[in-house]
């Protein structure tokens, strides 16, 4: 049973599923999240991008010239077919019944696109599983004084308490099993409703063997003057996330939910949608059933490209008898001229969209230079406070947006300010920025405008380790008043420090001291935060950014990468359509008595050269957009991770296991009861400071065990680094789900020294009950991604690149030579098919008042061959120049190659054929 926001029932599921679901995802799709580059990175491509458009600009102008010349011969053409116009005009009906059909197809594509994206979305917000047990599923396992479950209105099923307590109450989950050195993230909405004042924040416990806490990373807390009720824009849950690695040692995690009471009485706690993940990032609770959904709409995106490539296949049996008639076509010379006008049109409309693109460079340009890099989040405060939270010491300090009013913020800008209420000079209060992760020995800058009045303030780039615990502060002090409308009134104080070995993390505080002495209260302003790193520790401030530029970039680089994509298929199809008139002029002559029996022949045929030659295009795009994405997932940097090559390349020591080929493909196994290790030769010079996975495909059965793992090593061979294993996984066979693969998988982040990266499969074999493994992945990255899946999309682009070539040869030649050409259309029908299996089979024969030439290729999966029918066979490179080979048979069928590197070559004759 499943109550939920909204007006649709989404499909029940608990977390495992979507875990499930993610993964089957993240097969098709695992490099999404990759694709998201940098500014610096993107700052590189914007010069690349410019050149192109450069060309751009030169090729429209030749295309421009083409349709113009184009034009000029359709009209000759049209002027020598006036006398059979009424025929054509049959033709041109059928014409355009075949140009609707393609813009159905066109717009299906589109919506295709469109559910693809939503589905990357989705799944990119959402769904890591969580490790504990719900509140919603009962209160089972876990512990708290006072606690019970019930039903709060529209917020659905909480934990809740209204019996009185002092001090703190706590609210803790079940113990569950825990990894060290593993990144962990609890996350949980409150309601705290008081007399006075109090506050609720989350905790992680991460605890040893033996049941003692040996790590306890905390949120901030989010805090009740007197109350302060659930949420559901998210703002709480940010408040309220606790984040830290497991210490060595680690076996199980704990999240403890505490609510503390510093003044006044109890009136209700409340607590929902609790949840503990692995990794640094506190995703939605519950976003499965949308996850689900979009799941099925990429199901649906495939079935419908495979009706696409199914419609390719069935048209290319008709593409023979099109072929013949094509000869005798001059009713589609209007066609063609109105096909050229609206390439016309297309050419404008592709400069309008080229000059909003560059329009679009010269700002993104002015973006990156301006832009600083600006890494805290919100640093304009034009949502609220998001992004930061308010402390205190005492209890008569409060803070807020724009304190005051406009007379005490500068002109367009926000601030977020501090009020103390009294002269105790004792008290104290900070804004504190969401933690930012940072990189060990690199040096940062924290800097602001400061205004203030009866109050000292100063900065805090504070370091912190994993669990918690401050690392090194750096500070700055600002001890004279100022307050004011203008912006000079904020002047803008900084620190720099470089971080510490060991930190994880950096908080930036902005502190405003007690009242000072003689003064009844004090303000103070702060505006333009920044955290940017540096290349020293001298020297500053850096200009201020509100914010990366990064998603502008990739939007923006994105969107012109798809308009230099449709220029190039432009300049394709002018160019094939001048190809087309070129013919017909030459072929003109024999067009009398032709028209009647082109009608006919239309007729008889649901498609045409340019249905067939634009569906494949469009299948070819999509191919490609997916080889893209896969390839940014990045290539197995083991040369023989999936056993190819047996145990002859790529591996170090076997460890006792034996190389075996059957229906799982290539495997490595044993049954000899013992401890078994099988080193993978080591990958040379990793990169210091990145994170790098392998996850395989194991096989287990009864207490036997397997696992994988990256060990680092220094030059000398010493271990830096033992990397902990993936979940010890329950016997059974092989599988191709990656559901087994997922759980085997072994993430490290390279520690400094560090010489080569070696990957080890071990286990234990007992009882004689075999353990193996197959498809070895090593990767950079933090995430394990599907076993090899980028080779095979793009060896199926690269042939759907070829057939698409081979159509438009085909028409050319058609059209010039008059003769009849019989694609076997089993080769289209399979191609889609045979390319995972790598079995196929394609030929093509030119028949000319019965003298047949031509070529047939054939591949099984064990052994490919290809035979050539014809007079002379000559090889040379694209650009006609340099070395070529060269093979001739006489009226006898005797063969005499001539090979060189100029026009004479050397003449060999070397015999019959056999």
């Amino acid at each position: 049973m499943k109550l939920e926001q909204g007006s649709v029932a989404t499909p029940y599921s608990f977390d495992a599923s979507v875990y499930q679901q993610f993964q089957a995802i993240s097969t098709l799709d695992v490099g999404f999240a990759s694709l998201e580059t940098r500014v610096v990175s993107a700052e590189g491509s914007i010069t690349t991008l410019q050149s192109s458009m450069t060309s751009t600009n030169g090729s429209i102008s030749t295309l421009q010239t083409n349709v113009s010349s184009l034009s000029g011969a359709v009209s000759t053409l049209q002027s020598s077919s006036t006398t059979q116009a009424g025929q054509i005009s049959t033709l041109q009906s059928t014409v355009a019944s075949q140009g609707a059909t393609i813009s159905s197809n066109s717009q299906a594509i589109t919506t295709m696109q469109g559910s693809l994206a939503t589905l990357s979305n989705v799944v990119n917000a959402s769904s890591s599983p969580n490790l504990i047990p719900g509140i919603e599923i009962g209160l089972t396992g876990w512990y708290g004084d006072g606690f019970s479950r019930t039903i709060s209105g529209g917020w659905g099923m909480i934990a809740y308490r209204n019996s009185p307590f002092t001090g703190l109450a706590f609210l803790d989950s079940p113990i569950v099993p825990a990894f060290q050195f593993k990144a962990y993230t609890a996350a949980a909405d409150s309601s705290l409703f008081t007399t006075g004042m109090g506050s609720t924040r989350v905790e992680i416990l991460f605890k040893d063997g033996a049941g003692n806490i040996i790590g306890n990373p905390q949120s901030q807390s989010r805090y009740a003057a007197p109350n302060a009720d659930f949420v559901d824009d998210g703002s709480s849950r940010a408040t309220l996330t606790a984040s830290g690695y497991a210490p060595a040692g680690t076996v199980s995690v704990q999240v403890r939910l505490t609510a503390q009471l510093d003044s006044g009485s109890l009136s209700a706690i409340g607590w929902r949608q609790v949840k503990l993940e692995q990794g640094t990032v506190a995703t939605p609770y519950s976003g499965e059933a949308s996850a689900v959904q979009t799941f099925q709409a990429f199901s649906d995106l495939n079935g419908s490209v495979a009706t696409l490539s199914s419609t390719v296949s069935a048209q290319g049996a008709q593409v023979s008898n099109l072929q013949t008639a094509y000869s005798g076509l001059n009713g589609t010379v209007a066609s063609l001229q109105s096909t050229v006008s609206a390439h016309g049109a297309s050419i404008s409309s592709l400069q309008s969209v080229q000059s909003t693109h560059a329009g679009q460079i010269a700002t993104l340009n002015t973006q990156i230079v301006s832009g600083g890099g600006n890494l805290l989040q919100n640093t304009d405060f034009a949502i609220g406070t998001t992004g930061w939270s308010f402390n205190q010491q005492g209890t008569a300090h409060s803070g807020g947006r724009d304190l005051l009013g406009d007379n005490y913020r500068p002109l367009n800008e926000h601030n977020i300010a501090i009020y103390h209420s009294n002269n105790n000079g004792a008290d104290y209060a900070y804004w504190a920025a969401d933690r930012v992760a940072i990189v060990p020995g690199k040096i940062y800058e924290f800097s602001a405008g400061i205004a203030n009045n009866r109050a000292n303030c100063a900065l805090y780039l504070r370091y912190v380790y994993g669990d918690g615990s401050i690392a090194q502060d750096f500070t700055v002090a600002k001890n004279y008043f100022s307050e004011g409308r203008l912006l000079e009134n904020f002047p803008t104080f900084f620190v720099r420090g470089q971080a510490p070995a060991g930190a994880w993390w950096v908080e930036c505080l902005l502190l405003k001291s007690g009242t000072s002495p003689g003064y009844a209260d004090s303000y103070a302003w702060f505006v333009r935060p920044q955290l940017v790193e540096v290349p020293t520790v001298s020297g500053g401030p850096a200009a201020y950014s509100p914010g990366a530029t990064g998603a502008v970039v990739s939007q923006q680089a994105q969107a012109i990468s798809s308009a230099t994509g449709q220029l190039s298929t432009l300049s394709s199809t002018v160019s094939a359509q001048g190809a087309q008139v070129s013919n017909l002029q030459s072929a003109y002559s024999g067009l009398n008595g032709t028209v009647a029996s082109l009608q006919s022949t239309v007729s008889a045929n649901s498609a045409s050269i340019s249905t067939l030659q634009s569906a494949t295009s469009t299948l070819q795009g999509n191919v490609a957009t997916l080889t893209t994405r896969v390839s940014a997932s990045g290539g197995n940097l083991l040369p023989n991770g999936g056993l190819e090559n047996g145990f002859d390349t790529g591996v170090s020591d076997p460890g006792g296991f034996n190389f075996v080929a059957g229906g799982w493909g290539p495997i490595a196994e044993t049954t000899a009861n013992g401890l078994h290790i099988f080193y993978f030769s080591p990958v040379e010079n990793p990169q210091i400071g990145a994170q790098y996975t392998v996850a395989m495909d194991p096989l287990n059965f009864g207490a036997s065990d397997i696992y994988c793992n990256i060990v680092c090593v220094d030059s000398a061979g010493n271990v830096l680094l033992d990397g902990t294993p993936g979940t010890q996984i329950s016997g059974g066979d092989f599988s191709n789900n990656d559901d087994r693969r997922a759980r085997s998988a072994c993430t490290v982040t390279v520690p400094s020294n560090t010489a080569r990266l070696i990957v080890r499969a071990y286990g234990t074999v007992r009882d004689g009950q075999p353990i193996g493994f197959r498809r070895v992945k090593l990767e950079r990255s933090n995430t394990w991604s599907p076993y090899t899946v980028e080779a095979s999309i793009a060896q199926q682009f690269q042939t759907l690149s070829t057939l698409s070539t081979q159509y438009a040869s085909l028409s050319s030649t058609v059209s010039t030579q008059g003769v009849t050409i019989s694609t076997q259309a089993t080769a289209i029908s399979t191609l889609q098919s045979n390319v995972t299996s790598l079995f196929a089979k394609w030929s093509l024969e030119l028949d000319v008042n019965g003298y047949v030439s031509g070529m047939v290729t054939n591949n099984n999966g064990t052994r490919a061959d290809l035979t050539l029918r014809m007079d002379k066979v000559k090889m040379v490179t694209p650009s006609g120049l340099g070395g070529y080979w060269q093979v001739i048979f006489d009226g006898q069928g005797r063969p005499t190659q001539t090979i060189g590197d100029d026009a004479s070559g050397v003449m060999i004759e070397i015999g019959y054929l056999a």
